[in-house]
């Protein structure tokens, strides 16, 4: 993935981010066809995951088990935005938005690993880390 591309994905994701804080970061995901961000999907805490379409998510984090509600994550809302339901031709990238303005960890969570990614089978996915590079899953 060229970095140019990776660097303006978190240029628009830090520009994408609300003032209002609903969570600890915000998470955005985009969809590049041929060196270019075709589509773009960001979490959504004031809705629902549509788990009639893309099935239960799992509270993973058994900690706070009884104040889980399972939001829209940006993989689900990408998903949604463009439509398809085969991701061959699309390289995704994940970047995640601190409060602070900081680029954190992206990585998808299982559910969207095993719901989205696998079933969508994109032909590459990057992820964001703490330090602002970039991994593949």
């Amino acid at each position: 993935m060229n970095q140019k591309i990776l660097n303006r994905c978190v240029e628009f994701a830090r520009a994408l981010k609300p003032d209002v804080k609903y969570g600890k970061s915000h998470h955005v995901s985009f969809a590049i066809y041929k060196s270019k961000i075709i589509c773009i999907g960001q979490n959504d805490y004031t809705k629902l995951h549509p788990h009639h379409k893309y099935g239960k998510y799992e509270n993973y984090a058994k900690e706070y088990a009884s104040e889980y509600k399972p939001c829209i994550h940006s993989e689900v809302s990408l998903a949604i935005r463009l439509g398809e339901d085969n991701w061959r031709d699309y390289e995704i990238v994940n970047v995640r938005v601190g409060n602070d303005g900081k680029v954190r960890s992206s990585k998808p969570c299982l559910n969207c690993e095993n719901l989205i990614i696998k079933a969508l089978k994109p032909k590459r996915l990057f992820y964001s880390d703490d330090n602002e590079n970039f991994h593949e899953l």
